[in-house]
């Protein structure tokens, strides 16, 4: 009986021992988090493919007659070469003719009207003189000789506008070029302004692409692009950038550039174009677009220290953003390891397993 109720005092002291020997066993190690890695290289730029583009013209202008009117005759069709100032098409011009005849009569009564009333004026002059006629009278007849000159000036307007009119009835070349389009038929009516012809002016050729979004990045106005004809790879070009769309199409989502080719000779209109941006400049460093990260606002990467075995943040700064890279300005060394997959789960300090430890791809 005395041995249970030993028993009994002894079992709360070895339960007490028993619990402090559980807390003073260590916390099991964190398991260490795999992470995919990259060791980045700093390389040197390599050229840049662009969609598919095609050849335009510089300079396309719209000719179209200044009046309205039926066309009578059309002297010129689609793919003629024509020179600045040859007649492309005329209007019936039987009313515009008429008009400057009756312009003419006008002017020719003006004239007449105006021989008179001079004479007449001449003729008081000189019986004023004399005090044959009155001052009144005088005054009269200077007054009939003046609205008679305004008469006569009003009537060569008229005249001069008809004539006008009448040039207008006939369709010049503004510039030399290529008839790329026909807009209207013989004896079709026209109104003023209305495209009758399209025109290719001589002033150059254009390679037009519609670039990616990817791409604006490393797009400046009077960079150079080297171009060559889809069908023929041997006929390539140097041109020169000159225009970018400042906003994207709607229905493609791409952005419109413009660049003057140096030597289009041989490149006909429409033909399909390959283009690149030429590589160049100084090496840089890349990495994968999801290597970057985001820190108050500001762009990080994840660098991992070989030696511990442990990652933490990097500010750095983005020189570009590619398609599927980003160009790294600053704030990143050449043979740094960077992690690129899984950096929204990272924190300070953490120890890490590398899966992989490549180059840069």
């Amino acid at each position: 009986m005395m041995r249970m109720m030993n028993m009994a005092r002894l079992l709360p002291l070895l339960l007490l021992f028993a619990l402090a020997g559980c807390r003073e066993q260590a916390a099991p190690e964190e398991p260490l988090r795999p992470v995919k890695s990259v060791v980045v290289t700093a390389d040197r730029p390599t050229a840049q493919s662009l969609p598919a583009g095609r050849v335009q013209a510089h300079t396309e202008v719209s000719v179209a007659f200044r009046m309205t009117g039926k066309v009578a005759a059309r002297h010129a069709a689609v793919g003629d070469r024509v020179r600045a100032g040859q007649k492309l098409a005329r209007l019936d011009d039987t009313v515009a003719r008429d008009a400057l005849t009756a312009a003419g009569a006008e002017v020719a009564a003006a004239r007449a009207a105006l021989e008179q009333s001079q004479k007449q004026a001449e003729r008081t002059a000189r019986l004023l003189r004399r005090h044959a006629v009155s001052q009144s009278e005088r005054e009269i007849a200077q007054r009939q000789f003046r609205a008679a000159k305004a008469q006569l000036e009003a009537a060569l307007a008229r005249e001069h506008a008809a004539a006008e009119q009448l040039d207008y009835a006939v369709l010049q070349t503004p510039a030399d070029g290529v008839i790329t389009e026909r807009l209207v038929e013989s004896g079709e009516v026209v109104a003023a302004g209305q495209p009758v012809f399209r025109l290719a002016a001589d002033t150059g050729r254009d390679a037009v692409f519609d670039a990616p979004e990817s791409l604006l990045g490393t797009l400046r106005i009077g960079g150079r692009l080297e171009v060559c004809l889809t069908d023929r790879r041997n006929l390539c070009s140097s041109a020169t950038l000159y225009e970018i769309a400042p906003k994207a199409d709607r229905i493609t989502g791409t952005y419109q550039i413009r660049a003057l080719l140096d030597n289009a000779a041989d490149m006909p209109l429409g033909a399909a174009l390959t283009g690149a941006l030429p590589a160049g400049g100084a090496p840089a460093i890349s990495i994968p677009a999801a290597a970057l990260g985001n820190v108050d606002g500001r762009p990080v990467v994840w660098i991992v220290d070989p030696a511990s075995a442990t990652v933490s943040t990097r500010v750095v700064r983005i020189g570009n953003y590619l398609k599927d890279t980003v160009i790294i300005e600053a704030g990143l060394a050449a043979g740094e390891t960077v992690v690129t997959a899984g950096v929204q789960n990272l924190r300070q300090g953490q120890k890490v397993r590398l899966m992989n430890s490549d180059a840069r791809p």
